[in-house]
């Protein structure tokens, strides 16, 4: 409630408490016949002047002139001066009823606070933005958030590779794999030393040697699985992308090898199968290095006339292949781009463009994760379909 102050209020000097809220003759220290030199005064005060007796009035009001709403200091409607500055009591029956009634005011009520426009961006975004504060530090919310993802990403990390249930859905689809390892014996080797990961074990590479000497005339195109940085993402978007890919492969006339998986894999390893294999073109599925908002995140790299040794400068790489990033369809089309236009430039990496057309893969307009229309919040705005 807001106070208005008066100077006439009971209490003040001239004028006792009254617990009735009377006004009218006041005796002067409560006894008639004396005057001010009679009262007693504490020690540390000094006599006044005397005040004027008050003169009879009409009734004391409560001093509140009016309810303050919610954000009431900066609501744009407030009452105007005139009735601000008058009390609730003081009013007309009609202004002081409405302030104290539970009936909706016209403009307080009716107006909402504005929206603020960062949580409709935090809606399109898993990113972490408008995280808020509490004081100058993160909201509690924001803070377990940010622990949960950086645990999140320390376990996609330290994940496991489980290649049999990959080889066994494989299977059911009719592939063939093969299982190799890399030069890391373990994960610590293959964190701590990341040269021993672009290497095949000598062991696997004889299993290469050994399958091209039984199928001769080399491949179109090796396929190679590996875990990277983070086995979750394998494990979640290497099936579904791969059937997808061999289907338009399989279109395009290209001669495929069996699904090459390898454990404790770098991206380079995939040069060395291809060479092995005899293999015109080399792709290799990895999971990328695991993000705060992205610890599934699966990368394309593709190398054309792969062969130990070449550089990142060599190799196109598509990223970012997830549920929440590209498609499978999208990430394949494009795949599909760069295999063309290598067999007809004989070239891959920075001397080859990724120039697909954005356009609709399946014939209703769809993608192939949720069924959604394919949009872009930044062109559609935030209302359309995503």
């Amino acid at each position: 409630m807001l106070h208005q102050p008066r100077r006439g209020r009971s209490g003040r000097h001239g004028h006792p408490a009254d617990p009735a809220g009377r006004r009218g003759d006041q005796l002067h220290h409560g006894h008639p016949r004396l005057r001010r030199h009679h009262a007693q005064l504490p020690d540390h005060l000094v006599p006044r002047r005397a005040v004027r007796q008050a003169k009879p009035g009409p009734a004391s009001c409560a001093g509140i002139r009016s309810l303050a709403g919610k954000n009431g200091h900066l609501h744009p409607g407030r009452r105007p001066c005139a009735l601000r500055r008058q009390p609730a009591a003081c009013l007309p029956s009609g202004a002081g009823a409405s302030s104290m009634s539970d009936e909706p005011m016209n403009e307080l009520q009716d107006s909402a606070a504005p929206a603020n426009p960062w949580l409709e961006l935090r809606r399109l975004t898993p990113a972490r933005i408008a995280l808020g504060r509490t004081g100058t530090s993160l909201p509690t919310s924001a803070q377990l958030d940010f622990q949960a993802a950086h645990a999140q990403a320390r376990d996609a990390v330290h994940l496991a590779f489980d290649h049999a249930a990959i080889s066994a859905q494989l299977t059911e689809k009719g592939r063939e794999t093969l299982l190799l390892h890399s030069a890391a014996a373990d994960r610590n080797s293959y964190l701590q030393r990341p040269d021993l990961g672009r290497r095949l074990n000598d062991e696997s590479a004889q299993t290469l040697r050994d399958y091209a000497a039984a199928h001769p005339g080399g491949l179109d195109l090796a396929v190679v699985v590996a875990d990277g940085l983070s086995a979750l993402a394998v494990h979640r978007h290497a099936v579904p992308f791969l059937i997808r890919l061999e289907e338009q492969a399989s279109a395009e006339g290209w001669s495929l090898s069996p699904v090459i998986m390898v454990e404790q894999g770098r991206v380079a390893v995939a040069d060395e199968v291809g060479e092995l294999l005899g293999a015109k073109m080399v792709v290799i599925l990895i999971g990328e290095r695991p993000g705060l908002s992205s610890p599934d995140s699966l990368g394309l790299y593709f190398t054309y006339a792969p062969k130990v040794g070449l550089n990142d400068a060599h190799r196109n790489c598509i990223s970012n292949v997830r549920l929440e990033g590209l498609s499978y369809g999208m990430a394949a089309h494009r795949l599909l781009y760069l295999m063309r236009e290598a067999c007809r430039r004989q070239i891959s990496g920075v001397n080859l463009k990724d120039e697909a057309e954005l356009q609709t893969l399946e014939s209703d307009g769809t993608d192939d994760h949720s069924g959604k229309p394919i949009g872009n919040f930044l062109l559609d705005g935030p209302d359309a379909p995503h």
